[in-house]
């Protein structure tokens, strides 16, 4: 198959589950659901694709790479095991309704299909980290603004594992969440600028 009918396909399919997993959450009431960075890192992912724009598309995966990844451990431990490691996909585990946990799977194949994407794109910039900040910084304070504490939609009033402390919450959330942006910017800068010349 070209490249190019690839890459319309992995961005249609990701425009389009982004889109379900907004509509899903206002059909099922869960309005504050609508702001979780997934939903909206889905739907720019599969812009990003089909614009073919690698500077927004890495963007996204700088935000998303390594929390991903920890869902991703948890739920294969969680599968095979009696409870989750990190506590990240408990809730999967006791949802109801299939279309729920459709969407909810995204979290395991987004970074094989976005990074395979990114490899077609080819990296040409990178500077993405700093749109990264601005996405985070806004969405974190949408978030603040728009929900109740007690959905905890990306994690903005309290911690949703186990291993970071919710003592001077909102600098333990935007440290990790810079640290995580900028060492997943310098890996995928590393492999893909690299491969690229």
């Amino acid at each position: 198959m070209k490249k190019k009918a690839v890459l319309n396909i992995i961005g249609i399919f990701f425009l389009v589950l982004g889109i379900a997993a907004i509509l899903n959450a206002i059909h099922i009431k869960d309005y504050s659901g609508v702001l979780w960075f997934c939903y909206f890192g889905l739907i720019l992912i599969g812009i990003s694709i089909l614009k073919r724009n690698s500077y927004l598309l890495t963007a996204q995966l700088n935000i998303l790479t390594i929390p991903l990844l920890f869902w991703t451990i948890d739920f294969f431990y969680a599968l095979f095991n009696t409870q989750s490691l990190f506590g990240i996909v408990d809730y999967f585990f006791l949802r109801d309704g299939i279309i729920g946990k459709i969407i909810s799977s995204q979290h395991v194949f987004t970074l094989p299909l976005s990074f395979y994407a990114l490899h077609l794109l080819k990296l040409k910039k990178d500077k993405s980290w700093k749109l990264s900040f601005l996405e985070i910084t806004i969405l974190y304070f949408v978030t603040l603004l728009l929900t109740q504490e007690a959905s905890n939609i990306n994690c903005v009033y309290r911690s949703c594992n186990n291993f970071i402390p919710n003592e001077f919450y909102t600098f333990n959330w935007f440290v990790p969440a810079f640290s995580m942006i900028i060492l997943t910017n310098i890996a995928i800068k590393k492999i893909f600028l690299k491969r690229g010349k």
